[in-house]
């Protein structure tokens, strides 16, 4: 696969290349200390009755980055935020991209609160660790490309992380093409719809050098029960 600078490409990945996690997902739900037995076989049932209504599909293209004076300019995008500037260090080129599960989970979501509240958080919680696993199978697809050419990439940072401010999101719809290319599109509040969704970007580096846990150290909220690195929360 050849990729171009400021071309917009689509992406699509069979469901079945994605295994939930059940411990993930009782962190996603807020689960504290071991569950029960009745909640680990709603887990495991919503698993097995949920998954196929996700569709993950998405689009990203290619730019060049550049730093000045103090801001980041990303394709035509400009951008202020110190946790992404430092996120960013070293790199000269980026991926911008939107990844989704499609309409059918939300309302696979909703369609849950008639059974119950907890179902409905089950199923949400279920989701939330499939569009995670999904950015992550992306961006290895891509490290794997551009490996070919000893580049590395940084870790995927999102609006919302840190001070990298939830109004950046319409620059990323605008330039992934999303609402055509894989159905996303923004609230008047800036939440993406489908609600399983995710926007970012990935910094492209010469430099081997990189910490997976780098999008929580560089992330201002170390009370966030999603945080994975809770030494980082504590020694900030």
């Amino acid at each position: 696969m050849s990729l171009n600078l400021n071309t917009v490409y689509s992406h699509f990945l069979p469901i079945e290349s994605i295994i939930p996690d059940k411990k993930e997902i009782m962190r996603y739900m807020g689960q504290k200390g071991e569950a029960s037995p009745e909640i680990i076989t709603l887990i495991e049932t919503n698993i097995k009755n949920t998954l196929s209504k996700a569709s993950p599909k998405g689009a990203f293209v290619i730019q060049n980055l550049n730093f000045d004076k103090g801001k980041i300019k990303i394709g035509e995008s400009i951008f202020e935020s110190e946790n992404l500037s430092k996120n960013l260090l070293g790199c000269d080129k980026a991926i911008v991209f939107t990844l989704t599960l499609g309409a059918d989970a939300d309302r696979a979501i909703q369609s849950g609160k008639a059974s119950s509240p907890l179902e409905s958080l089950i199923i949400s919680a279920i989701f939330t660790d499939v569009i995670e696993k999904y950015a992550d199978i992306f961006t290895g697809e891509l490290q794997r490309e551009f490996l070919k050419s000893n580049e590395y990439l940084k870790p995927r940072f999102s609006p919302g992380y840190g001070d990298f401010k939830l109004e950046n999101q319409p620059m990323f719809i605008k330039a992934t093409d999303s609402t055509k290319r894989c159905g996303v599109s923004l609230t008047d509040s800036l939440m993406l719809t489908p609600s399983k969704s995710i926007t970012g970007v990935i910094g492209i580096s010469k430099s081997k050098r990189c910490n997976k846990n780098e999008k929580c150290e560089n992330c201002e909220k170390t009370d966030c029960s999603f945080r994975k690195n809770k030494e980082v929360a504590s020694n900030d």
